[in-house]
């Protein structure tokens, strides 16, 4: 199955999360973003989650093992704007 990777990135820290990966299913993706956010909150970005942007940052083939990395992260919503 393919999965997206995607990652927070904070503009007051300069930094990006840890990838998390989601399936490919529109329906879902919303929800499981949500989620990722709920589980980061122990992590340092959590407590700027108004500053936090999403990038789409490549995807993962659990068939093959193949993971493929954007050539730069593609900025999806600001966290902001997915009304966590």
């Amino acid at each position: 199955m393919k999965m997206f990777a995607f990652a927070y990135y904070s503009k007051k820290l300069g930094i990006y999360s840890k990838p998390f990966f989601v399936p490919y299913e529109p329906s879902t993706l919303k929800d499981q973003i949500h989620r990722e956010l709920v589980v980061a909150s122990d992590e340092e970005l959590s407590k700027f989650d108004m500053d936090l942007d999403l990038f789409h940052v490549g995807s993962f083939d659990d068939k093959t093992g193949e993971f493929l990395s954007m050539l730069k992260p593609v900025f999806v919503a600001s966290v902001r704007d997915l009304g966590t």
